[in-house]
């Protein structure tokens, strides 16, 4: 999701006062599931499939900048010991303010879906935070839930 965040605030530095600007791409993905951190996999997994991704930006009357952006995934794994598993993947991340303050909010949505006797992993985050001008953090929120513990699912 950091990563996520720096896409987006450089894209935010090179956005001009002018109409909605939308962009999209679809393109192949991959991911890879260590079971050595993620102990509720009975083996590695990788997995693959087709990802989508838009953006958009509006500048409206008041002077705010308004940045959007949506991921999608879906496709197909396997594992080391041939368990089968379809993932789905959603991400959506909103940064809006005047100059100086902001509000930011990212969330991400990762089922890998277990075929068979194949465990199920479902991951679920939000990260919230409102910024003023001065800096001063009015709002933070940093959530997750399901099994969060899978490090490099988020």
């Amino acid at each position: 999701m950091k990563t996520l965040a720096v896409v987006a605030i450089s894209f935010l530095a090179l956005a001009t006062a002018s109409a909605d600007v939308v962009g999209q791409d679809k393109f192949s993905v991959g991911f890879f599931v260590s079971a050595a951190t993620c102990t509720q996999v009975p083996a590695d997994i990788s997995g693959s499939g087709q990802g989508h991704f838009v953006d958009r930006v509006t500048v409206d009357n008041t002077g705010s900048i308004h940045v959007g952006f949506t991921f999608n995934a879906q496709g197909t794994a396997s594992d080391a010991n041939g368990n089968q598993y379809v993932f789905n993947d959603a991400d959506s991340f909103t940064l809006s303010g005047p100059a100086g303050g902001f509000e930011t909010t990212i969330t991400e949505h990762f089922h890998l879906i277990g075929k068979g006797g194949a465990p199920n992993v479902k991951v679920k985050a939000l990260l919230h935070i409102t910024v003023l001008a001065n800096g001063t953090v009015t709002a933070f929120v940093d959530k997750a839930s399901g099994n969060e513990a899978c490090e490099g699912i988020i």
